[in-house]
Formats: structure tokens, sequence, C-alpha cells
């Protein structure tokens, strides 16, 4: 297996200038098997539908239908810093209003979780029933396994948790998805920040460019 240069990079936005990395399907895997167990399920669930981290914790099983076996998520609802604490609104834009559907395994494990939770519980919350606060959770969970996966080498360097979205984005269109239904999957506005996502990330396709040519 080859092994990314950069892998662990991470980027706070498209318009900052450090380097972004390509996360493999490996190594979301790799985070979710060695986060708290608290947490597995919602790294799983960050790999598996490309939601914001603040609408994935603005979740209730209310917004979860199912379908057919399949686990369908709307999306309308996400935590907004407001002054020093933090609230419930609407997504980031009127795009960011959507329906996501779980593959088959995270449908499942997803469905699973949510059997003794009541219609206006958060999906995903802290051990002690409060919601998962950003700050809280990248102090107390997050940099914690980072240490832990830099020490044994795991990762070269720290990546932040948005480039789980980032890496959905980029694995839906080198699986062929059609750009305008991954743009609506992420509930990005236009297409060309789908395709900025995945033009910063996905340099194996240039040297496959490459190599085409013999």
């Amino acid at each position: 297996m080859v092994r990314n240069p950069a892998k662990g990079v991470a980027e706070a936005d498209l318009n900052e200038a450090r380097e972004p990395v390509y996360l493999s399907p490996e190594d979301l895997d790799l985070l979710a098997e060695r986060i708290d167990p608290h947490y597995s399920l919602f790294i799983r669930f960050l790999g598996g539908t490309g939601l914001r981290y603040s609408e994935a914790t603005a979740l209730r099983k209310r917004d979860v239908m199912v379908s057919k076996g399949r686990a369908v998520v709307s999306v309308t609802r996400a935590w907004k810093s407001v002054g020093r604490g933090e609230e419930i609104g609407p997504p980031k834009s009127k795009k960011g209003r959507r329906n996501v559907t779980c593959n088959e395994a995270l449908s499942q494990a997803l469905i699973e979780h949510m059997a003794d939770i009541k219609l206006d519980d958060f999906v995903f919350r802290r051990p002690d029933g409060d919601y998962v606060r950003n700050s809280r959770f990248h102090k107390e969970v997050w940099q914690p396994m980072m240490v832990a996966l830099l020490e044994s080498g795991e990762l070269d360097r720290k990546p932040w948790i948005h480039e789980i979205r980032h890496a959905h984005c980029t694995h839906l269109l080198k699986a062929k998805v059609p750009v305008h239904i991954v743009q609506a999957r992420m509930g990005h506005e236009d297409s060309a920040t789908t395709l900025r996502v995945y033009s910063r990330l996905a340099n194996d396709d240039d040297m496959a460019a490459a190599d085409a040519l013999g």
C-alpha cells in the first residue's frame, strides 16, 4: 500500500493556504476504530454522509426517516455560534436543506443506535446526555486520539474533523457519481464548490492522467 506523504493534513476552509489532504476510506476506518468507542458511529456517520459537524450534531431522531431498510437523513438544522454560546438554526445555505441517504451498513447501525432514543432527542450525544459541543469534543475526544495516532506513527500530521466531509465528496466523485448529485448531497450552493474540493484533494488523478500517456 502506497503511503500518502500528506496524510493527516487538514484545512480550515477552501481559501486557506495550507495544503489539503486526501483521506482514504482506510484512513476513515482508522479514525472510527481508534476514537473513543462512544463516538465510533458518529465518525462513520460523518464519513458516510458528508454532513457538516454542525449539522450532524443537531440531528434528532425525528430527522431520520427509514424507508426500505435505508436511513434517510433530513438536514434542516445546524448549530451556530451566537455571542459566546451556540444555538440551533437553519443550515448554512438554502441548498443546505436536503435529504441524505445512508448506505445499508450505516443505515442498520444507525437504526439500532436510535432504538431507545426519543423522537426529539439528539441522535449523537455525549455519554452524559449533553449535545456534542464542538469545543468539548475537540478537547476531550479528538485531540487525545490525534496524540495517540501521531505517537504511533499511524498519522504523519494532525487532521481536522472537517477533512472527513471533504473526503466524502472526493470519494463520491472518484466513484464517478455525477457532480450534480454530489453537489446536492453535500449541500453546496453550486457545483464549482464541489469540484474545487475535489481538485484540491484528488492529486492521484493527475498521476493517472500522466500515466495514460505512457
